[in-house]
């Protein structure tokens, strides 16, 4: 049973949370991306059966402007905006998915090169900082657009969820991948995106391989880069975890084997990225 000390924390997690959207400039980046909004528009469109006649529940943090948008658009007297948590009803996505791809990355190794550079322009060498330097860019989670040609295998769906079935008792997501390298290239980590599902066949992508979205993508650099071939296999698990210090964070830990070597790294989702 959780223990009013640690309610309390979360409760103070949530408001921090909540806060973050209080500025105009989230909202800005989110209708603005017409990938997201788009698609959130036609899947209600689609579900014009299920939702005509019906209360209807937008879940998420407003800009508690909700009301007067309402009234502007003269909706008002069959809109109602609440403020509270909300469970069960038709979920809208149903289902989400986790993917994951290796990578490869000229710009990490330039960042890293940097510090070799430093002795012909300053006459000093911080070759030294080199390795503190990688350790730095692979602790922490990577928000960056992913090139699709910057892909060196087909992508593993690493896990999925049935949203309307999901229970606050579910601690941690994981899943394995297994990849077949594309060719003779050196490895500096992998991609992670998502993809949401409405019913009527509707998908809101973040692949590389679609257009973007404010979302971006994921990319958890590793420590080491790896050289592999047409056909080297990379097998392992990704393992996600509620932040022990903010549960809105996350922590991952990333076990992977290229030709019989284990490798273990560990990573910090936060809004330090």
């Amino acid at each position: 049973m959780e223990s009013e000390c640690s309610y309390k924390k979360k409760s103070n997690d949530d408001k921090s949370y909540f806060r973050s959207y209080s500025d105009i400039g989230i909202h800005e980046e989110m209708i603005g991306d017409r990938v997201r909004t788009s698609t959130y528009r036609l899947a209600i469109l689609k579900n014009y059966d299920h939702i005509r006649g019906k209360v209807v529940l937008d879940v998420g943090a407003g800009t508690e402007q909700a009301k007067l948008v309402c009234k502007e658009n003269g909706v008002s007297d069959r809109i109602m905006v609440i403020t509270g948590k909300v469970e069960g009803g038709l979920m809208l996505p149903g289902s989400a998915s986790l993917f994951m791809a290796p990578i490869t990355d000229c710009d990490v190794l330039e960042r890293l090169l940097f510090w070799d550079d430093m002795t012909e322009v300053y006459d000093v060498s911080m070759s030294c900082i080199k390795a503190y330097a990688s350790r730095c860019i692979s602790s922490h989670v990577s928000v960056q657009q992913v090139e699709p040609q910057s892909i060196m295998a087909h992508a593993a769906e690493v896990c999925t969820f049935d949203l309307q079935k999901m229970s606050r008792k579910l601690e941690n997501v994981k899943g394995s991948f297994c990849f077949d390298c594309f060719g003779d290239v050196e490895i500096h980590g992998f991609a992670t995106w998502f993809e949401v599902k409405f019913n009527h066949e509707i998908i809101l992508s973040t692949s590389p391989y679609k257009l973007p979205t404010h979302w971006l993508q994921c990319v958890l650099y590793t420590e080491k880069a790896h050289n592999v071939k047409q056909g080297t296999l990379i097998t392992g698990c990704l393992q996600l975890n509620p932040s022990s210090h903010y549960h809105r964070f996350l922590d991952i830990a990333l076990q992977y084997t290229i030709d019989e070597a284990k490798y273990l790294q560990k990573y910090t989702m936060d809004d330090f990225i």
